[in-house]
């Protein structure tokens, strides 16, 4: 398994999920908002899910608010299910928190890996909706993308060049 980093943002705290946090994880996980944002059409099992998180190519953290350590959901990364993309699934929907959650994940990502983008999958209506703080944290809308259902779906992307001039200036 990866090590994973703590990711301290403004109004949240990113903890890695681990041996104590992976039961609440993997209780949430059979939950069909959990387990669609995972990429699953139907309930993941234990073993597959714990392969994942094994291998790296599904990488978790308990997201929690800075303030009173309360649990607000789980976001992280899939990279089993076509382009790796960022995931969130949060049991209050405040968009502060979920852009917070986008950019502190996608930073993280930039940082740590060398991959050339990072997808965002919405359902097409939170996608018009909320279309503005997904472009201000660095995500460009796709009109269409092959791999998914675009009548559905809205594919977002940021590019590694886009990170670096919005977050960074630089690799190091």
């Amino acid at each position: 398994m990866p090590i994973l980093e703590q990711i301290k943002l403004a109004q949240l705290t990113l903890i890695p999920v681990d041996q104590d946090t992976s039961p609440l994880f993997f209780s949430e996980a059979q939950k069909p908002e959990l387990f669609d944002e995972l990429g699953f059409k139907a309930m993941p099992t234990r073993p597959k899910l714990e392969q994942f998180l094994k291998d790296g190519r599904l990488q978790v953290w308990l997201v929690k608010k800075a303030q009173n350590n309360a649990d607000v959901g789980f976001a992280g990364f899939v990279g089993y299910d076509g382009p790796p993309y960022v995931f969130f699934y949060l049991q209050e929907f405040n968009v502060d928190l979920i852009q917070e959650t986008i950019v502190g994940l996608a930073c993280y990502y930039f940082k740590t890996t060398t991959e050339p983008t990072l997808f965002l999958f919405l359902p097409v209506d939170d996608a018009n909706e909320h279309e503005d703080i997904i472009s201000e944290a660095g995500f460009d809308r796709l009109d269409e993308l092959p791999t998914m259902t675009n009548s559905e779906e809205t594919a977002f992307v940021m590019e590694r060049a886009t990170y670096l001039s919005y977050y960074s200036g630089d690799e190091n």
